[in-house]
């Protein structure tokens, strides 16, 4: 089975959903994220005081000794000219929420190919850099099993 577009993006929002619904709750009680609207954006929910991009991942933060996500996501916060808010990239693993701080100086560009758009530059986070938010939320493999989290939703 190929990538699917719109499963991958139905997937995403509920994540979305579940990692904003307890970042507010948790950690931005004061300054509320916001999820963006817009279906093309580059990233998913901002306050006064970041800009945030979610990632999820089907396996446990350390399966691999790198993570990834799309550069196109560097670029587009790179051409916020005036916009001095900080940048983190959170991680939804299976075993909990991962979240690295942008810093120029921990990440290397690279192709990679993406078995439906060809060869894409892509960031790669070593995971020594990420830091474990809470285990209390996961990613998991069933929208269904999504639901018990429905405090944050």
């Amino acid at each position: 089975m190929g990538w699917n577009l719109a499963e991958d993006l139905k997937y995403g929002k509920i994540r979305e959903r579940l990692v904003v619904g307890y970042l507010n709750q948790d950690i931005f009680r004061d300054d509320r994220l916001n999820l963006y609207q817009n279906e093309r954006k580059q990233v998913d929910f901002r306050n006064i005081q970041i800009i945030g991009e979610l990632k999820s991942r089907k396996f446990n933060h350390d399966k691999h000794k790198e993570t990834m996500f799309g550069y196109n996501k560097i670029l587009y916060l790179e051409g916020l000219e005036g916009d001095s808010r900080d940048w983190y990239f959170y991680f939804l693993f299976y075993d909990g929420l991962y979240m690295w701080r942008y810093n120029e100086d921990e990440f290397e560009v690279r192709p990679y190919e993406h078995q439906e758009r060809g060869w894409i530059d892509q960031v790669y986070v070593d995971i020594r850099h990420l830091i474990c938010i809470t285990k209390n939320i996961k990613n998991m493999p069933d929208l269904e099993l999504m639901k018990t989290y429905k405090e944050y939703f």
